[in-house]
């Protein structure tokens, strides 16, 4: 699927007009997918938005790769950004 071009430049568009194109740009509601290796975030269309990697965690030990579930939280957190940028009003 083809990105839409901005209509406005960078420099003019404000942080609360920026981050209401986010929740506009990739509808709600967000939902997690479990995949083989991590946890992917995709939108209501099933665009996926976000994928989050892990491994056991007897193997991811002290190498600076998520766990499981330390992938899965990250998938969580991302997945509530539209709800949590209505509560701080920002969001659409």
């Amino acid at each position: 699927m083809p990105i839409a071009a901005p209509t406005e430049t960078a420099e003019f568009v404000s942080a609360s007009k920026s981050e209401k194109s986010m929740i506009t740009n990739f509808p709600v509601p967000w939902r997690i997918v479990e995949l083989p290796n991590g946890f992917a975030v995709e939108d209501a269309r099933g665009k996926q938005i976000g994928v989050f990697y892990g491994r056991a965690s007897d193997t991811a030990g002290h190498t600076g790769i998520m766990t499981m579930d330390e992938a899965r939280q990250m998938a969580v957190d991302f997945a509530r950004l539209p709800e949590l940028l209505k509560q701080d009003g920002n969001g659409g």
